[in-house]
């Protein structure tokens, strides 16, 4: 007589889980054993907790630049400052090209994209001084370069007109870049 009641039980209890997780796929309620869903914002992504790495800083050798820019790219921020001597503007150099560029949700890439930004830099930025308002990109490069450098900054400066940004791309070993430079400011009411 146990044994009956007890298997009644089990079916009983079984027939109430089966139509509770139906009703809750139904109309979407969580189960007690899950976690809620927190319902993200478009622009978050998952998020990687790296306070608790597995190396220990310690044991890596860091080094720092003793430059930020090389001889070549600081000549050109000198030329370009003189030019703006005088002027309402500020150049700065090493801006990332995400501090500029927004990719829209609905971008095909999106994320590859949004990730390659981040390894971009435009080489030097002028900004209106009181707004920093965006006015000019400069890209530079070197005959030098490797092919994967001048890939990347062929890639920044396609961006940036895709952005509807002012921007000049200019070979830094070649002296007649300079006058160039100068032109195209003029040519943007810059100078």
């Amino acid at each position: 007589m146990l044994r009956p009641i007890l298997i009644l039980i089990v079916l009983i209890t079984l027939i109430v889980m089966l139509l509770k997780k139906i009703w809750e796929k139904l109309f979407n309620t969580p189960s007690y054993n899950e976690q809620p869903h927190k319902h993200k914002s478009h622009h978050s992504g998952q998020v990687i907790d790296i306070s608790d790495l597995s190396f220990n800083i310690n044991d890596i050798k860091i080094l720092k630049r003793d430059y930020l820019l090389t001889p070549r790219e600081l000549s050109m921020f000198h030329h370009l400052s003189d030019l703006l001597t005088d002027r309402d503007y500020v150049v700065t150099p090493k801006i990332p090209l995400s501090a500029l560029c927004i990719i829209p949700e609905n971008a095909a890439n999106r994320i590859e994209l949004q990730n390659r930004l981040k390894t971009q830099y435009v080489d030097y930025l002028i900004c209106d001084r009181s707004t920093l308002k965006p006015l000019m990109l400069v890209f530079i490069f070197s005959d030098n370069d490797s092919k994967r450098e001048r890939s990347s900054n062929k890639f920044s400066y396609r961006i940036a007109l895709a952005a509807d940004m002012t921007a000049v791309l200019l070979n830094v070993d070649d002296e007649r870049e300079k006058d160039n430079l100068a032109h195209q400011l003029k040519e943007r009411g810059i100078i």
